[in-house]
């Protein structure tokens, strides 16, 4: 190789470095844009078609049943709940949850009795939300709670405890602020 030849070899290696290094950075930015693209509908960000599915949605585990009396004691309807009490199961909720039967809900229980609030975001389904206090009492109740709606579904009253079901559920069965819950866990659950 002549002394020519080889400067001139030498001198393009920068220029290539470079350009591949234009290549990486494109290529990078190009896949960032597309997948805050994807992220603007969150139907589609948290439901990909199943050969796409890199996570699938929390099944339903049954933690106890949970059973819905009128102010006079008459008993309503039993469902089996899972149940959340530790702050992370908290917010992670109903998230993502595409499926839910009519005789099933969430209880969350908490610590302390105070006014309470949840939201819907990233939330499949649409829920009736029930605010109970800590002397069992349904003291609040929102009915059909908007799908990934990120406003704030507040109780009138202190609750201690917040029931989820379907939305449609509290009209159904005519549960009524006023009404009154009794809870019970398996023993295996929590153990």
């Amino acid at each position: 190789m002549s002394k020519r030849n080889k400067n001139t070899a030498t001198q393009n290696k920068p220029g290539r470095r470079i350009l591949w290094l234009i290549i990486a950075v494109l290529a990078v930015a190009i896949g960032f844009l597309i997948t805050i693209k994807q992220n603007d509908n969150p139907v589609k960000s948290l439901t990909p078609p199943a050969s796409k599915t890199i996570f699938s949605a929390p099944e339903f585990q049954k933690h106890g049943t949970l059973t819905f009396f009128k102010n006079d004691g008459d008993k309503v309807v039993t469902i089996d709940i899972e149940i959340k009490d530790s702050g992370y199961e908290q917010a992670d909720g109903m998230m993502r949850r595409d499926t839910m039967e009519e005789l099933q809900g969430m209880l969350f229980i908490f610590a302390d009795e105070t006014e309470r609030s949840f939201w819907m975001k990233n939330t499949i389904l649409s829920l009736d939300l029930l605010f109970v206090n800590s002397r069992n009492e349904i003291v609040t109740i929102h009915k059909n709670a908007v799908p990934f709606d990120k406003s704030n579904y507040k109780s009138d009253a202190p609750a201690k405890y917040v029931v989820e079901v379907l939305s449609g559920f509290t009209d159904k069965y005519n549960i009524v602020v006023g009404d009154k819950i009794e809870w019970t866990k398996i023993e295996s659950f929590g153990q």
